[in-house]
């Protein structure tokens, strides 16, 4: 009405086409410069931005290969290199410490099978209840005969070991839990299956110093 004219320049049309109307804030600018243009200043509005939501999709088994490699594998490697080098600088100057490590594990395993019998048996699981005390019972034994470095301990505690691994191993694969019922995690199942694994590989390592000792 008043001779004015409104106009909007663009040096190209491309930024408002569909592959790119919806990237940098194109489509509001074409939008707002229409609403400008006819004089509809109250509807000019720039939204809030919102975080972008860009999830990793993991197709088949890429989630556990991952979790395997991350949490499982690297460490382990690690681990293993460690052992290499102490291997070749003999036994007999970490002697002491691996001894340690195994009365500990075993006193450990011992209040753990303790617990657990008990509670079974206030369950009502009568026979369960009292394997796993006999079971605590033997590693708490395992554990003395260890830290005296009594010759008797070393098959029992290398057998003790397997089957405490070999229970986890059996949880695990089948799925049924009748294996190993203590532990419900299965991250859990696989550190104590671990732990038993390195104490019989312990075991077997410095058997020598159970004889020499005797």
């Amino acid at each position: 009405a008043d001779g004015r004219s409104r106009l909007v320049v663009f040096g190209d049309a491309g930024f408002a086409s569909n592959e790119y109307f919806s990237q940098q804030a194109n489509g509001e600018l074409a939008v707002n410069s229409v609403n400008w243009l006819t004089e509809d200043e109250d509807r000019l509005k720039i939204t809030d931005r919102q975080p972008a939501h860009n999830p990793i999709n993991l197709i088949g088994n890429q989630g556990s290969v991952i979790l395997w490699v991350s949490v499982f594998i690297l460490p382990f490697a690690v681990a293993l290199s460690g052992l290499v080098m102490v291997l070749k600088r003999g036994y007999q100057t970490y002697a002491a410490g691996f001894v340690s490590w195994l009365v500990y594990s075993f006193l450990a395993n011992g209040l753990f099978f303790f617990v657990g019998g008990v509670v079974a048996m206030s369950e009502g699981a009568v026979f369960p209840g009292e394997l796993k005390l006999l079971a605590a019972l033997a590693s708490a034994a395992i554990g003395y005969g260890v830290h005296r470095r009594a010759s008797w301990a070393w098959l029992p505690g290398l057998v003790l070991s397997a089957l405490c691994a070999g229970m986890v191993a059996l949880t695990i694969f089948t799925g049924s839990g009748i294996g190993f019922s203590l532990i419900p995690n299965e991250t859990v199942q696989l550190l104590y299956a671990a732990i038993f694994v390195v104490n019989a590989a312990i075991l077997l390592w410095i058997k020598r110093v159970f004889a020499e000792v005797n």
